[in-house]
Order: structure tokens, then C-alpha cells, then sequence
């Protein structure tokens, strides 16, 4: 599978960010599109920038959902990032509040994840530098053939070739640096083009020509063409060829390959005497070259040449298959393919590689037989379906779970070119009754659907099933924060219900910290007119930790931080400690108080014990 990411473009990340919003915004921000997929000004605004980071710190585009998801990964991003506006934007966007920052990457994340979530795509945009050269392949006369079929990669083909075009664009360009007359003629092949023309392919269509790329371009109808790209083609394209039309282009095509002269003979009358003519009327003229061009038979057209000017009518040889050609037997032809390594790696259909199964012993042959998904989900635990159904839906990138469950799909025979299939019908077998804990949990994030097995404690199936810590066990679910803090609320509600408080997720409250002057308390439990407000703190940067505590001490004397695991710990209680200093010099008469604590110190010990019972 050759791999396109933007390493050796020759040009700045930002030329190159603006060119890859371009080619997405062709898919998901054009006519009805804005509608169906929600295309906006801030949506184009977030991609650019994190896309300007990425090129800088030489990620790949499968790094876009973690870096937007995990705020660790984002900050050491972008201590490698040089673009003065990227980095402004990002330190804007940190600074926002949490569920403000899940609204600005939702749109973008649905669109990302959709594309990704193939897996040729995945591997093909995974790479740092690319399998192929195109200034080298048009410098050398090579040959590059791409097969795009819409078929099997839908939406996803188009914006492959979009990107393609884009990289073939910024290749031609870059011939600026050597003389006009070296500049090899390199032809350039599109069929079905309005799928991958962008806003930018303007421009090519205009200047291709003094960087030595010439065109030829098919297509059916005008109607599939913007207006302004349609005038580019109809002014910069040398040569046009006319098959048969439909009446609305015929209206426009003729008028630009034919010309009336209002002199044209429409019948004689002879006569002894004289000779009678009858002429045709400019209008009838033109409907004559209308219904020309709407009749013309198979395989006939009109091409007209704009440089050197006249119009010719042609026709299209009938293409043979090559053995017919040769006149030899087909089955003589594939045999020579076969021996050729042109033939092989090109012109003989592949059959699809079978993922090779490690056996530890020999299997009975009646065994080997595949087993469908009821029989497969019927051997498996509770825990191996809630593990490979989280498995499923995080991103986890170089993570030893995910390695350790594709191991086990090959084990049980199932193929993971046939997993979307196998998670879907694993989910409906999932829900399952509880089993020593509260069973499986779900939870909504980012338009994403997260499902984790919550035990006694909380522990999440992958600490149980893989022999982890459940802090890492949370962080590599999640990939950031808001999973595990969807978990840790729940735990947390499971200790504060049974002795009678009434917990309220995420209160709204007004403060003056944010833009929006509005911010959230994570965790709220009431209880005979006592309040607890309680924040959750997994990877938050430093500034948006000292909102928080500010913004909840506004409305309490004291605030209960608990943190995932031991290192988020230790990072909150160096921001309290700087935070208290400033509040108790700014509000001397006040008493405030910070209770901090994580998750696994208050399974250890009795979480009533540590919470206070009243705000004083």
C-alpha cells in the first residue's frame, strides 16, 4: 500500500495545511455538503492549526484525534511547534473551558475518525516519509498508475485523490527551481477529475502549463463542475473533445466549438428560370449544432483545438482486449503476465493475503473449519467482550492492549478485515447481567460510544484482563482525560449515593474566568442543605487546574480534588499550593480549604472518612 503524508513537499507547513483543508473542505464543506457535515469557520480554523502542528513536529494525520483528545500529547506537540499563530491559537484553545473545547472538536473529530476508521486508509497516512517520489517520477519519465476505486473506498477514494492531486500540484510548482527548457513534459491522466478537483486545481489548469504538466481530463456533464471551475476548463483547455451531450451542455458546448453565420443554405428551390434559397435563421442555426452534439452516435465526438484553431469530427477505434490484439489464446496471455514481474505486480489480479494464525499445536482438520460470530461470542467471557468492544472504539496508537487484541481475534478465527462487522454484533451480545460489579458501563464522548467493564472497585476490564495498573489501564483506554473522568464520576457516585446524597454531574455555575462567563463544576452532591463540590483532574494543564479551583471557591469554603492516578496528584498540588497563596492575599477574610486525593488512595482507605461533611 504506498503511503502519501506530507513529508518532502518542498514547501512551508502552512502551504501545506491550507492545500489539505482544501481537499478535505472539497469532500465535507461544498454545496450540500455544509449541510450534511457541518463545515464551518471554526471547525476550518481548528483543523489548520492542528494540522500546521503536526507537519512541524513531523506527525502524521493519524496522530490529528489523539493530539485534539489528549492534552499531555497536545503540550508536548507543541513544544516543538515554530508557527507563531498555531502556537497562539492552541494556547487560546487550552485556555477554553472543558466542554467548550469538546464542542470545538467535534465536528472535526467525526470527520477525522470516519476517514480513519479504514484501515487501508490508516496505513496509508501512518508514515512519515512517502513510498514515492513525484518530482522524481515526472523528472525521470516515469510511470505512476493509481487506482481509486470509488466502489470499495466511497467518499474516501475522492478525498485520496484530492490529496493526490494536491501533492502532483505542489510536485509541478516546485520546478520553479530549475531552467524552462529542462523541464521534462510529464502528462497527467484523470477520468471521472470532478471528484478530486479542488479549489485550488483552478490554479493548475492556468498555470500547469509553464512547469511542463499537461492535463487530460474526462468527465460526463457540466453539471458536476462549479461555475468557476467550469470557465477555467472551458478557457485554458487547449483541446476539447465533444461526445454525445445532454440539451443544457449542448447549449453551452456548441456555442463554444461551433460559430453561425446566418449564410447557411436550409433548402433550394430549382427552377428553368431561377434557383430559390432558403436560409437558415441565427436561432435555427444554433438548435441544428444543439441536436449535432445531443445525437451524436457511439464512440464519435467532436474535438476542437483552441491554439491552432478548426473543428474536427472523430471517432474512437473499438479497443480490443490485448490477446485479441496479439492474436493469441487468453490463457497463453496470463501465463506470460505471470512470468513478467511488470505483469505480476500490475496486470495479474492479487488474490487477498490470509492473516497467518500461530498455532501453538496441530489442530484437528475438523476444527480448522471457521466459526461464525454467534459461535465465537458464545467461548468468550464477559471480560473478552467488554475488552475487545472498548478495543474497538479508543485510539491507541503503539498501545501493547490493542496488539495483545488483535491476537486474540486471530486466535478465535476471526479475521480483523471483518472486525467492524464483529464489533457491531459483539456490542448487542455485551450487554450482559452484572457479575460481581456493576457490569458494562457506557459512556458518550465526542459523538464516540466508550463501553468499560466496571468491577467492585472500578478496575476496568483491561487492568483485569491484562495484568495492569488501573490507572494505566485508564489511561490507555481513554488516550485522555474525558474517558477516565467519565469513569472516576461514576465511582465516585457509586460511594456518595449510598449515604444519601443526591449527585448532580457537570452544574453549570457563572464566573468570570472564561470568555463565555460560564464554567462547570464537575461532581455536585447535595445532602439536607449541605453542598460538596468536587472537581475530577486527569491531565488538565496547569492554567485551566487554577480555574477551576478558583472558580469553585467562589461558590464553597472548601473543594474536593480527585485526581486518576499519582502523577495528576502531584501536579495539583503544586497548582493548589500557588493558588491558596494568591486567594488568601486577595481574600484574607475568608477560611478555604483544598481536599486532594486519587482514586486508588480512596479504595485504600474509607472514602466517608475523607470527605468533610459541611462547607465550613
Amino acid at each position: 500500500m504506498p503511503s502519501i503524508p506530507w513529508r518532502g513537499w518542498r514547501v512551508s507547513s502552512a502551504e501545506i495545511a491550507a492545500e489539505l483543508v482544501e481537499a478535505f473542505k472539497k469532500i465535507w464543506g461544498s454545496g450540500s455538503a455544509i449541510e450534511t457535515y457541518g463545515w464551518g469557520a471554526r471547525m476550518e480554523d481548528l483543523l489548520r492549526n492542528s494540522l500546521i502542528a503536526l507537519i512541524e513536529a513531523r506527525l502524521t494525520l493519524c496522530d490529528l484525534p489523539r493530539f485534539l483528545i489528549d492534552s499531555d500529547f497536545r503540550e508536548n506537540v507543541l513544544e516543538r511547534v515554530e508557527h507563531p499563530i498555531a502556537k497562539r491559537y492552541f494556547q487560546r484553545f487550552n485556555a477554553l473551558a472543558p466542554r467548550t473545547r469538546e464542542e470545538w472538536m467535534e465536528s472535526t473529530l467525526n470527520k477525522v475518525n470516519a476517514f480513519l476508521s479504514d484501515d487501508r486508509i490508516r496505513e496509508m497516512f501512518s508514515f512519515e516519509r512517502s513510498s514515492f517520489n513525484l518530482r522524481e517520477i515526472m523528472d525521470n519519465r516515469k510511470i505512476l498508475l493509481i487506482k481509486l476505486d470509488r466502489g470499495r473506498l466511497k467518499e474516501n477514494g475522492d478525498l485520496i485523490g484530492s490529496l493526490l492531486m494536491t501533492k502532483i500540484r505542489m510536485a509541478a510548482f516546485s520546478r520553479s527551481d530549475i531552467p524552462k527548457e529542462k523541464r521534462v513534459p510529464f502528462y497527467l491522466y484523470i477520468d471521472e477529475f470532478q471528484n478530486f478537483a479542488t479549489k485550488e486545481f483552478i490554479d493548475t489548469l492556468s498555470e500547469a502549463r509553464k512547469y511542463g504538466l499537461s492535463l487530460i481530463m474526462a468527465h460526463q456533464n457540466l453539471s458536476q463542475l462549479p461555475k468557476d471551475l467550469q470557465d477555467s476548463i472551458l478557457t485554458n483547455c487547449g483541446i476539447q473533445c465533444y461526445f454525445r451531450v445532454c440539451r443544457r451542455d449542448a447549449e453551452i458546448l456548441a456555442k463554444e466549438a461551433f460559430e453561425t453565420t446566418g449564410m447557411e443554405v436550409k433548402a433550394v428551390r430549382l427552377s428553368p428560370e431561377y434557383s430559390d434559397y432558403d436560409w437558415f435563421t441565427y436561432p435555427e442555426e444554433w438548435e441544428k449544432y444543439f441536436q449535432e452534439l445531443q445525437q451524436l452516435p457511439n464512440r464519435c465526438f467532436y474535438a476542437k483545438h483552441k491554439i491552432e484553431g478548426g473543428i474536427l469530427p472523430l471517432y474512437t477505434a473499438e479497443v480490443l482486449p490485448a490477446y485479441e490484439e496479439f492474436g493469441i489464446e487468453k490463457e497463453r496471455f496470463e501465463e506470460i503476465l505471470s512470468q513478467t514481474f511488470f505483469g505480476r505486480k500490475y496486470l495479474v489480479e492479487r488474490k487477498p493475503k490470509e492473516a497467518k494464525r500461530v498455532l501453538e499445536k496441530p489442530i484437528p482438520r475438523e476444527e480448522e473449519e471457521p466459526r461464525n460470530l454467534e459461535e465465537i461470542i458464545a467461548t468468550m467471557t464477559p471480560f473478552d467482550k467488554a475488552v475487545l468492544w472498548a478495543i474497538g472504539v479508543g485510539n491507541y496508537k503503539a498501545s501493547e492492549i490493542y496488539e495483545e487484541g488483535n491476537k486474540k481475534l486471530k486466535e478465535w478465527g476471526c479475521s480483523t478485515r471483518d472486525y467492524s462487522e464483529f464489533k457491531k454484533k459483539l456490542y448487542e451480545f455485551a450487554k450482559l447481567p452484572e457479575e460481581g460489579g456493576k457490569g458494562l458501563i457506557e459512556f458518550t464522548k465526542l459523538g464516540k460510544s466508550f463501553c468499560y467493564w466496571l468491577s467492585k472497585w472500578g478496575e476496568i476490564a483491561f487492568a483485569e484482563k491484562f495484568g495492569i495498573p488501573s490507572d494505566r489501564a485508564i489511561n490507555e483506554l481513554g488516550g485522555g482525560g474525558k474517558p477516565s473522568k467519565a469513569v472516576a464520576l461514576e465511582v465516585i457516585k457509586e460511594w456518595l449515593e449510598p449515604e444519601g446524597y443526591k449527585v448532580k454531574a457537570e452544574e453549570e455555575i457563572e464566573t468570570d474566568l472564561t470568555e463565555s462567563g460560564k464554567g462547570y463544576t464537575d461532581l455536585v452532591a447535595e445532602k439536607d442543605g449541605e453542598v460538596l463540590r468536587i472537581e475530577i483532574e486527569h491531565r488538565s494543564p496547569k492554567e485551566q487546574i487554577e480555574r477551576n479551583i478558583r472558580k469553585n471557591l467562589e461558590y464553597a469554603d472548601t473543594l474536593y480534588i480527585i485526581t486518576s492516578d499519582e502523577t495528576a496528584k502531584r501536579k495539583v498540588i503544586q497548582v493548589a499550593f500557588k493558588t491558596m497563596f494568591k486567594l488568601r492575599r486577595e481574600e484574607s477574610d475568608k477560611t478555604l480549604k483544598i481536599r486532594i486525593a486519587s482514586v486508588d488512595e480512596l479504595k485504600k482507605c474509607e472514602f466517608k472518612s475523607w470527605l468533610e461533611v459541611s462547607n465550613q
